[in-house]
């Protein structure tokens, strides 16, 4: 469990054999808008899509494509040229890194035109066709594509990878009873064990219908159910997995926020969560290579509101094998002791091959927003720490050289680089009453503290001769930082989480 500081530069990291990169798309008010950034996929090992989403009086939509430097290259999958230049674009990302784009345009004289496009992972259309408008799509077996047509005409399709329409899903007669329930609506469909499922969400009565079929059409079952949880959903080695985040209206009680897990049949198997004490819900979710990932969103109890992002990655049994903490500040020309925090929200994660995180979101001041693309490695960190040159995100009111993060590594993925500079040990981590604290024959302690992560705020005094079963108990739950100051003032931090016994 590591408290760690890494650099990440817009040019080539020498030396890394996984790619890291920042990416600002400047200024915005609003991050759905202006060059805001929607989502982002990897396309292949040397390239990296960006979704921005521009808004004028209306919304046009595009990936750019940027390659493992961060640089922009000349590619780009857009909509064709709408005669009032906006294009309402999705995107999905397919097997193989193949993006599947949908969407409508205007043509002269106020006529729409629907469109569904396939590319390959090096941005080339393998073929277009003008089917309507697609809103949801996921790959199925033999590179079938599953999606659903909300216009012209609202019904699941089955494409083959070569854009032929094999199939097509009547709503009624998947929904069967089920038909009476008011502004019912699909949301989301897929594959589990070679057959199809769908998923419909009423509203505002929150009735969600799960619907499985075969191959051939045949109902396998229906699941009712009620839920009011702001909800993501998908399959997953022959499971289902539902996340579920609910806060209350002021966003400060944290209701409900967990994983759960049940089988093809839709019977419930477990549950899990590892959450602090904080509000916080999901803000993005990927399986990938046996893998459950997650993109928490955290909102700290304090008057400065000062959100932060947290990502995660568990067993489909339970088991937390990696979090990273992503919360960031501003230090003052270079002093450390100087500590602004500023909300930082990642909104989208795409898992990449070397199984780095490729995030999306923005760091605000209060004034400003940037709007960022991170690529970070296999360890959720960049290289030495997230620290990031104040000239790369030039925001108004920023009297800093440097915007720092902590990126706490809670299961000790570190390169032998990250090693070599650890300074002391916290065991254990996550810990309950006590902890312990191993210290480096050749550091020579002037003070040790420990620190908020919410404020940075001092909580506790340690006396450098006691290191041993250091109580805690009084702490409230949460993510700390211990820091070591030796006697020529070279500062040393450590992340531990403090957890209920």
């Amino acid at each position: 469990m590591k408290y760690l500081i890494i650099i990440l530069f817009l040019f080539q990291l020498q030396g890394y054999s996984q790619s890291k990169f920042v990416i600002d798309f400047g200024l915005t008010s609003q991050l759905q808008y202006h060059n805001g950034i929607v989502g982002a996929f990897q396309l292949n090992d040397n390239s990296f899509g960006i979704i921005t989403q521009t808004g004028r009086n209306d919304i046009y939509n595009t990936m750019i494509c940027y390659d493992s430097t961060g640089a922009k290259n000349s590619k780009s999958i857009s909509a064709p040229i709408s005669w009032s230049g906006g294009a309402n674009t999705i995107y999905f990302k397919m097997s193989n890194n193949q993006i599947l784009q949908s969407g409508s345009y205007d043509t002269v004289g106020g006529k729409r035109k629907y469109f569904v496009e396939l590319y390959d992972s090096n941005a080339q259309k393998l073929w277009g066709k003008e089917y309507g408008f697609i809103t949801y799509a996921s790959s199925v077996q033999n590179q079938n594509i599953l999606a659903y047509r909300n216009t012209p005409n609202k019904q699941f399709l089955l494409f083959s990878s070569s854009g032929a329409i094999l199939k097509s899903f009547n709503d009624s007669m998947l929904l069967g009873s089920f038909n009476s329930v008011s502004n019912i609506s699909p949301i989301k469909c897929g594959e589990i064990n070679n057959n199809y499922w769908m998923l419909f969400k009423s509203y505002p009565s929150d009735t969600t219908i799960l619907v499985v079929t075969d191959t051939n059409q045949k109902i396998i079952y229906r699941r009712h159910f009620l839920s009011n949880y702001a909800m993501g959903f998908d399959a997953f080695n022959g499971h289902f997995i539902w996340f579920k985040s609910r806060l209350d209206s002021t966003k400060t009680k944290n209701l409900d926020t967990q994983i759960e897990v049940y089988d093809s049949n839709f019977t419930f198997i477990r549950s899990f969560s590892r959450n602090s004490s904080l509000p916080s819900g999901f803000a993005s979710f990927q399986m990938h290579s046996g893998y459950i990932y997650t993109v928490l969103q955290h909102f700290p109890k304090s008057t400065s509101y000062t959100s932060f992002s947290e990502v995660q990655k568990w067993t489909i049994d339970g088991q937390l094998k990696q979090r990273n903490f992503y919360r960031f500040w501003l230090d003052k020309f270079g002093d450390i002791n100087w500590l602004k925090p500023v909300s930082a929200e990642f909104i989208s994660l795409d898992v990449c091959s070397d199984n780095g995180y490729l995030l999306t979101g923005f760091i605000s001041n209060g004034y400003d927003r940037r709007v960022i693309a991170v690529k970070l490695d296999s360890n959720g960190l960049g290289r030495d720490t997230l620290r990031i040159p104040a000239e790369l995100l030039p925001l108004t009111y920023w009297d800093s050289t440097f915007i720092i993060a902590d990126t706490a590594n809670h299961s000790n993925f570190l390169n032998e680089n990250q090693k070599e500079n650890v300074q002391f040990k916290i065991f254990p981590n996550p810990a309950k009453s006590t902890i312990s604290i191993e210290v480096k024959e050749d550091v020579e302690i002037h003070s040790i503290q420990i620190l908020s992560i919410e404020n940075g705020q001092k909580v506790l005094d340690i006396a450098p001769s006691n290191l041993k079963e250091i109580d805690i108990s009084s702490l409230p739950n949460g993510i700390y930082v211990i820091r070591i100051v030796d006697f020529t003032g070279n500062q040393f931090n450590e992340a531990f989480v403090k957890e209920s016994d």
